[in-house]
């Protein structure tokens, strides 16, 4: 009876622990939790956002404010050694942005490079029997460390440290530089009718505001016919994706709270389009909508839960938000064309002008989805997009909250990296001596039934 007691014990731990009563609740392990930093004195200071900010995406705000290391000018000098040093023809770098994530302040990049089969982005964690590939992968600088540490564990975060940061392998004035680094930055802006589209700025960030659309184009009203006449999409977002040898090219606009959309692609394959309402990279599972384009049309699905040792999977909506649909096919592939609301509620997902969303693309490799993503020989494909006029969101923040002015406030008094280090080693020393007894206690039990 006691071994199933003790049993009963473990499996009590372990529920806890997956349920997260027993690990830290200082942010998402998988999506990471939108952070800033500034100058407090002297001090280089980093904060996860309280406010609500609406740029921020993330309410949570309760990771304590910590003292950094490494400012943007250096990480950035750092993440640019790692990609020449293990990357030397990658096709891309670019700054997704400053993170919390796994426990720590982080710098996050993403790479692209035809070299990459990376099965861990998007899809589910790193250890699932996933097919589904991506040629990027992102990389997290600690912005106490600066260490370069992978993206291979769940949802692309970090889990073990791939380059060691050395001092003496940059320029001493580095550290002294103003660099202020774009969050989320995307060059997917969908244009609304009637907006002008001129980029804002905060924060004191140097990326510069361009007239990326022109608005005359953008009013021009789209027929849904299957059929992309540039006339109608000329002052559209534009993009071209390109995976392991498959192409497409996407087109989005906004009129009258309408959100339409135009996919040509050069394959008849099963394609399916994810979208959410955070820039976060993050799980699959987070994404709220998906549209299946095939041999079918456009048709409307939702992401389904799998559990997390499984990963995510498609399913048909009982009812479509999709407003109108056409498809037509070319010599090697499909054009397809739609519309869907602006907000399409808990059947959709519901995006607001000014604001990020995310979208991940998926490449089947067969005519028909299976329904699991993660089974799929598929390849997939994300970035960040805007809605409407982008709003430039620097790393460096001149506007310094009053709790991260008051944690530094004297000598002595840093409550930063070190006190969050402490927390975090009391809390793990405590989950190892709990782990202890149980394994203690189980093995006992064991030893007990197996003499009986």
């Amino acid at each position: 009876m006691k071994h199933l007691i003790t049993t009963k014990i473990l499996v009590a731990v372990v529920a806890l622990a997956g349920t997260g009563f027993l690990v830290p609740q200082t942010a998402s392990a998988c999506g990471g939790q939108t952070a800033s930093m500034g100058y407090v004195d002297d001090t280089l200071a980093a904060w996860t956002h309280e406010d609500g900010n609406p740029r921020a995406m993330d309410y949570r705000a309760n990771v304590a404010p910590a003292e950094m290391n490494i400012p943007p000018a250096l990480a950035d000098a750092i993440a640019q050694k790692y990609v020449t040093t293990y990357y030397p023809n990658a096709e891309g770098m670019d700054f997704h942005a400053f993170l919390f994530e796994h426990g720590d302040y982080v710098y996050m990049y993403d790479i692209t490079d035809a070299s990459i089969r990376n099965r861990s982005t998007v899809t589910a964690c790193g250890s699932n029997p996933q097919k589904s590939e991506s040629n990027s992968v992102d990389i997290h600088i600690n912005a106490v460390t600066g260490d370069v540490m992978d993206g291979f564990g769940c949802g692309g975060g970090p889990t073990k440290v791939i380059m060691r940061y050395n001092a003496d392998d940059y320029p001493a004035g580095l550290a002294s530089q103003t660099k202020n680094l774009t969050q989320f930055h995307t060059d997917f802006v969908i244009p609304v009718a009637g907006e002008t589209v001129e980029a804002e700025h905060n924060d004191g960030d140097e990326h510069e505001a361009e007239e990326n659309h022109d608005q005359t184009s953008v009013n021009t009203a789209i027929t849904v016919d299957g059929s992309i006449d540039e006339s109608e999409w000329s002052g559209a977002a534009s993009t071209h994706l390109e995976q392991y040898g498959k192409t497409i090219v996407m087109k989005s606009k906004i009129i009258d709270g309408v959100m339409y959309w135009a996919i040509e692609t050069d394959t008849k394959n099963w394609l399916a389009l994810l979208l959410k309402t955070s820039p976060h990279h993050g799980m699959a599972w987070e994404f709220t909508d998906a549209k299946m384009l095939s041999k079918d049309g456009v048709e409307d699905y939702h992401v389904a839960y799998k559990g997390m040792m499984v990963g995510a999977g498609l399913e048909k909506d009982s009812a479509s938000t999709v407003l109108a649909q056409a498809s037509s096919e070319t010599e090697n592939g499909r054009v397809y064309e739609f519309s869907m609301p602006l907000q399409s509620g808990p059947e959709g997902v519901d995006f607001q002008i000014g604001e990020y969303g995310n979208m991940a693309f998926y490449f089947g490799s067969t005519e028909t989805f299976s329904g699991q993503l993660v089974y799929d020989d598929a390849f997939s494909k994300q970035m960040v997009t805007h809605v409407g006029k982008e709003i430039h969101r620097g790393v460096l923040s001149s506007i310094i909250p009053e709790a991260v002015a008051a944690t530094f406030a004297g000598p002595g008094e840093i409550g930063g990296s070190e006190t969050a280090a402490n927390q975090k080693t009391g809390l793990y020393l405590l989950l190892a001596a709990i782990a202890g007894v149980v394994l203690v206690a189980f093995r006992k039990s064991l030893r007990k039934l197996i003499k009986h």
